[in-house]
């Protein structure tokens, strides 16, 4: 694929998303009333999709890290620096407001993301099934928050250039996106730890110190801002969680281990879901179930067929941090929006498409495919009227 024919369809995916999101805060503004989150966020700004998390990037973005020790206090120090930090530097290109750089940035690092992993999916699906994969993600649920005041999109771009640098063996590169990378969303720490040991792994068996360093590199970001958070407040591995049991105790009640290994929380909720029946099609723990049963089987299907890919076990890792972190609360808290990143549930729909079309016929799988994109958009579309008025269980 040519870059000039990735640039277009990546401005073509940008301007798609923007628009489902649009479309969303239409409807929301006509048929859904004003939550919660709607008179604080009203207070800060009154620019469209910024709530609920918003008021943490922007706090650090305009004041830094600030934590009294009072852990019922929702501080500001589990949120990773890299999105406030991009934002107080491009400020001064929009006569310092912090507000107005931030949706802005955002948009180009949306566009930045999505034109890396076209050039990675590409060779691996084809261009047209590259294309649809990337529309259903960022068109889902969640999608709304590659537009709002949120850390989606400086995620997405680090982890497309990882992927896209480690398919094309820029080791240089590969270092400092997944540095990037650790210092964009605590969720990504993990896949930052694996891309430094397969750098370490690679210099051990091709005997180079470079890479060894290249590793460092690559932790470096997630390092950097835990050692400023042990500097200025204490253990953040003790800490990080001490403040989610405290400030978002409802949604991260203690894990049973066993129930979390064996899927006994998934097989509960499912038996919630069903009592609920279709009425429950909008429940947010419906939906956050749903999404995070789609992540579960589009990763085991990743590593049956990819597990020799490096990138098959990166999703596969982001995947297990979110539901050893999220699984204790039948809400799956903010699962629809962490999987907006699973570009792997779209893989699935994509091998879905084949499978269909070699078994039964083209147009059952056209029919079949269209028709969860369909429902895709619906969500899309619901979700983001719903965060925008300011629901408050929706973010």
């Amino acid at each position: 694929m040519t870059v000039w024919r990735a640039l277009v369809l990546a401005a073509v995916l940008t301007l798609a998303s923007w628009a489902v999101v649009q479309g969303g805060i239409f409807w929301g503004a006509k048929n859904v009333p004003a939550g919660a989150g709607m008179p604080d966020a009203e207070a800060v700004s009154d620019v469209d999709l910024f709530r609920f998390d918003s008021f943490y990037y922007y706090s650090i973005a305009t004041r830094g890290y600030e934590f009294n020790g009072d852990l019922y206090s929702s501080p500001n120090i589990v949120f990773a620096p890299l999105y406030p930090l991009l934002v107080r530097a491009v400020a001064p290109l929009f006569g310092g407001d912090a507000l107005v750089a931030g949706f802005a940035l955002n948009k180009f690092l949306l566009f930045g993301a999505l034109l890396c992993l076209l050039l990675f999916l590409e060779p691996i699906f084809g261009l047209v099934a590259a294309f649809w994969i990337l529309f259903g993600a960022v068109t889902s649920a969640g999608a709304y928050t590659f537009h709002a005041y949120y850390s989606e999109s400086t995620m997405l771009l680090c982890l497309g250039v990882c992927l896209l640098a480690w398919q094309r063996q820029w080791l240089g590169t590969l270092a400092a996106a997944s540095c990037a990378l650790g210092a964009s969303r605590i969720t990504a720490l993990p896949i930052s730890g694996l891309y430094a040991g397969a750098l370490l792994w690679r210099g051990w068996r091709w005997s180079s110190p470079r890479l060894g360093i290249y590793a460092l590199i690559a932790l470096g970001g997630a390092a950097g801002y835990l050692c400023f958070i042990e500097a200025r407040f204490g253990n953040p591995f003790t800490l990080f969680p001490a403040v989610q049991t405290a400030s978002w105790g409802k949604f991260h009640p203690p894990t049973d281990w066993w129930q979390l290994l064996t899927g006994g929380y998934l097989w509960r909720y499912w038996g919630s879901a069903f009592d609920r029946g279709l009425a429950g099609w909008r429940d947010i723990k419906t939906v956050n179930l749903a999404w995070t049963t789609l992540a579960l089987f589009s990763c085991l299907y990743l590593i049956v067929r990819w597990r020799r890919e490096l990138w098959a076990w990166v999703f596969l890792l982001y995947f297990a941090f979110i539901y050893a972190t999220d699984s204790s609360s039948e809400y799956l808290i903010s699962a629809h929006r962490f999987f907006t990143l699973m570009v792997p549930i779209f893989m699935a729909f994509a091998e879905l498409h084949d499978w269909i079309e070699r078994w039964v016929s083209q147009s059952a799988a056209n029919a079949a495919i269209t028709l969860l994109l369909e429902l895709n958009l619906a969500y899309g579309i619901f979700y983001a009227g719903y965060f925008n008025q300011g629901r408050w269980y929706y973010f």
